[in-house]
């Protein structure tokens, strides 16, 4: 299933050391109008400092690949590595790499940080760092590129100015840092720095995983809600089930209390709520083998068929969206099997038109203010 075409927005257009480039975008990726200011001047800076030559790049939280691709564009002999938390914007990026004819030595994968990071001959790391995170993960971003660099490579960075104070401070005050340049807009700061020591590389063994354990509370909808269904009847009769889009482990810990589940698939676009629902289900009991996460837009699983699926569906999504999460639903339940689905009652209304009742049948359904879940059983394949 083809999900760049499904979330398409726009093409944007954009002229970089000459090269004609162009941008499919999505509308709930960063910078879905134009190519954003920040990353903008963070390229503009390269061509100031003449940074122009280099063999391995990581572009950090590349988003749909504008400064990965542009550096490939100019340095077509270098190895690019692209990552990105968010599995959309690694399809997008996909995509940005075939229609700008790039093919060879490009890397493009799922990461928090420098988490899953495997090399340590970077000669350039870059990054439009991202303002709402926490301290703790922006000082990994800055600090921690010390370990995944070849002695004297260069980090260069865009932040917005609500955090370029910190970000200065953390530089200036770091005796291992050499600022190497530092430029400002409006709304913006640019820097380039490297790290005066040699660093062994073993060390980044200690940099500390749990800083992108997401702890916020989950705002998709609330537990009361899709808890309300008459679960009873269906619990017993659960031994696998997928749980997609199900925020932070909250809600999954809360339906899987008192089931004995001995398989369970957690599906996200969003890297941090897997690991970090997989961290808290492991701390309450659940064994690492009965877990699988899956990084990915849709649901589909191969070789697999499970009990149960529950799906929340937290903004309004395209229509080919949620036809095609039914289909991959379907195709990933057993005959009489059950799927929950909770969001907006306008969405769960369009869900209803969706489901072909030759497949399903529908067993409960509650609402609450202007939420509401549902639940279907699976009659035929």
């Amino acid at each position: 299933m083809d999900f760049v075409d499904f979330y398409y927005k726009k093409t944007i257009q954009y002229k970089y050391q000459g090269y004609n480039l162009e941008f499919m975008v999505s509308q709930s990726l960063f910078s879905s109008q134009k190519i954003d200011n920040g990353t903008q001047r963070l390229l503009r800076t390269l061509i100031f400092e003449n940074v122009n030559k280099f063999n391995k790049v990581l572009d950090l939280g590349c988003g749909y690949g504008p400064i990965g691709i542009s550096l490939k564009k100019i340095c077509p002999d270098s190895t690019v590595h692209m990552v990105d938390k968010d599995a959309l914007a690694i399809e997008y990026t996909k995509a940005n790499l075939k229609i700008n004819d790039i093919k060879n030595n490009t890397f493009v994968y799922g990461g928090l940080g420098y988490l899953n990071i495997k090399d340590n001959d970077f000669d350039l790391i870059v990054s439009n760092i991202p303002a709402k995170v926490e301290k703790e993960v922006l000082i990994h971003i800055i600090k921690d590129a010390r370990y995944y660099l070849k002695n004297n490579g260069k980090v260069i960075i865009v932040v917005i100015d609500a955090i370029s104070e910190f970000i200065n401070n953390e530089l200036v005050s770091d005796d291992s840092i050499e600022t190497l340049y530092h430029k400002s807009w409006p709304g913006h700061h640019v820097y380039h720095y490297t790290f005066k020591n040699n660093i062994d590389t073993v060390q980044k063994d200690s940099i500390n995983k749990n800083i992108f354990n997401s702890t916020h509370n989950t705002k998709l909808i609330s537990k009361s809600n899709i808890l309300s269904l008459n679960l009873v009847q269906i619990t017993n009769k659960i031994d696998t089930a997928v749980f997609f889009n199900l925020g932070n482990g909250d809600i999954i810990l809360s339906l899987v209390k008192g089931i004995d589940i001995k398989n369970i698939f957690i599906v996200d676009k969003d890297l941090e709520q897997l690991n970090t629902s997989k961290d808290r289900l492991i701390k309450n009991g659940y064994s690492d083998k009965s877990i699988k996460i899956y990084h990915q837009v849709g649901i589909e699983i191969e070789n697999v068929n499970v009990d149960a699926i529950f799906l929340i569906l937290s903004k309004q999504l395209p229509d080919k969206v949620y036809k095609t999460l039914i289909l991959q639903s379907l195709k990933l339940l057993k005959k009489k099997g059950y799927i929950v689905f909770s969001s907006k009652s306008n969405i769960i209304s369009k869900i209803e038109k969706f489901i072909d009742k030759k497949f399903f049948i529908k067993l409960d359904q509650v609402k609450n203010n202007s939420k509401e879940s549902v639940l279907f059983q699976k009659i035929n394949d």
